[in-house]
């Protein structure tokens, strides 16, 4: 804010904040919004103004966790430079000077500032910046008390879809660290199918597709079920990035269930097919895994040179020849 308010004729009241570089544009337009019904006209918002030091401003307003911070919490700036709360109107007041301020200011736990820290050096742009978070937090990137909801860094980054950060974590932490809910970094992904692309971080998290949780489950049995969502239907593109990641579809849990269990299980009344693509695509798999495990425990093979399969029993010498093996073996071989 300046200090004279421009009042000479035709002028309006003008007010300008100094605010962080992390403070999104749509949140200032909110905030423009808000100011202006109490200014009396239209604010706007300008992404680049230079400030010279003869220009006479001074950071009397810092806009940041749903509160106008004055010029006298700057000498403490670096304990305060937090990302931004969400915007809640009900929370804001005006004091006896005009400055906006916050009832009860927002306190985050320690938890919490180690998420937001990891998320905003993610989403930064610059390489650079994670870069440094990561060696500056090495020590606890594996912690997942450390973190807000109990998952740690590589869990986020695998939600997420965001296949760099991925990546660079795996040069701190193991491909399976553990969250508070003994889950993979993968079946964390599966538990929460977010809407994000996730084929890369599948492929890139592929040695541990098979490794179950507590309750030994995999991340193909959280993708294949569907009573927990609205839809109540699994996640089909995620099973079958999975299961082309080489996840085992006949794992058995502690409860019994395989995926395609799971993908059966719960199913509304109402909804009785909900999850039919899903049961269909599994059903399928399932049956082609257990007919060539029947087929190569029980049978050798081998091809001539004209391309025609041989097939012998394991207990037998004779040889059966098949003369068109495409007809007999369509739902074994691939």
């Amino acid at each position: 804010m300046k200090d004279n308010w421009d009042t000479g004729v035709g002028s309006s009241p003008e007010l300008h904040l100094a605010g962080s570089s992390k403070l999104p544009h749509g949140f200032l337009r909110q905030l423009a919004d808000h100011l202006s019904q109490w200014i009396g006209t239209p604010l706007r918002v300008k992404g680049h103004v230079i400030i010279e030091a003869n220009d006479d401003w001074r950071p009397i307003c810092h806009w940041q966790d749903g509160k106008a911070w004055t010029w006298n919490d700057l000498h403490h700036w670096q304990d305060r430079d937090q990302s931004p709360a969400a915007y809640d109107p009900s929370s804001l007041s005006i004091d006896q000077d005009g400055y906006f301020g916050q009832r009860a200011p927002k306190h985050y736990s320690a938890q919490q500032l180690n998420t937001r820290a990891f998320k905003t050096a993610c989403e930064s742009g610059d390489k650079e910046d994670l870069g440094e978070y990561l060696q500056e937090q090495r020590y606890i990137l594996s912690d997942a008390e450390a973190y807000e909801n109990g998952n740690t860094p590589l869990h986020l980054a695998a939600a997420a879809g965001d296949l760099e950060a991925c990546e660079a974590l795996l040069r701190f932490v193991p491909d399976d660290v553990l969250n508070e809910r003994h889950q993979t970094p993968l079946i964390y992904l599966a538990d929460i199918r977010g809407k994000h692309p996730h084929g890369a971080v599948v492929s890139r998290l592929q040695p541990t597709v098979d490794f179950t949780d507590a309750k030994g489950r995999t991340a193909l049995m959280y993708a294949a079920r569907g009573a927990h969502v609205r839809s109540r239907a699994g996640h089909l593109t995620l099973a079958k990035a999975l299961l082309s990641a080489g996840a085992e579809v006949t794992a058995i849990d502690s409860d019994g269930l395989t995926a395609l269990g799971w993908a059966k299980k719960d199913l509304s009344f109402a909804k009785p097919d909900a999850n039919s693509e899903v049961v269909d695509y599994l059903q399928r798999h399932y049956y082609l895994v257990e007919m060539e495990r029947f087929f190569r425990t029980h049978y050798t093979h081998q091809f001539n040179t004209k391309g025609v399969m041989h097939i012998e029993p394991v207990n037998s010498s004779s040889l059966h020849t098949v003369a068109n093996p495409e007809n007999v073996l369509t739902d074994i071989v691939e």
